[in-house]
């Protein structure tokens, strides 16, 4: 009985193939600000979702965005620390059951900016 079952198992296995998922590239950071940034990406073909981790360098621990949606090339990460170095990486999920996936992506780096005030030693009136 089990080798029945494990044959039929290899059976629908073997016959349930998977396309290539490749990840996003052309990574790259916009709209920089004091506490959050956007995130863009050249999108992959036949993509379920994606997901984005990101964290301040040299920290040991990501963060991370789930399910977004296959459409978007951008997301907004927010409540980021000022005057802070960040990495990021993308995936693609190419399956509903996130069983075929990418590689993450190559990594891409922001700064974000100060909170403190601009220096108006330049302004003049007249």
């Amino acid at each position: 009985m089990n080798a029945k079952i494990l044959i039929l198992f290899f059976v629908i296995t073997s016959n349930y193939s998977y396309s290539q998922c490749f990840s996003p590239v052309n990574l790259s950071s916009s709209n920089i600000n004091y506490y959050n940034v956007n995130i863009n990406w050249n999108s992959a073909s036949n993509v379920y979702n994606y997901r984005v981790r990101y964290k301040e360098i040299g920290s040991s621990s990501w963060l991370f965005i789930n399910n977004i949606n296959s459409t978007s090339n951008t997301q907004l990460l927010v409540n980021l620390t000022p005057t802070t170095d960040y990495i990021w990486q993308i995936k693609s999920y190419c399956d509903s059951i996130n069983i075929n996936t990418s590689s993450w992506s190559v990594t891409d780096t922001f700064t974000t900016i100060t909170n403190n005030c601009p220096n108006t030693n330049l302004l003049f009136t007249t």
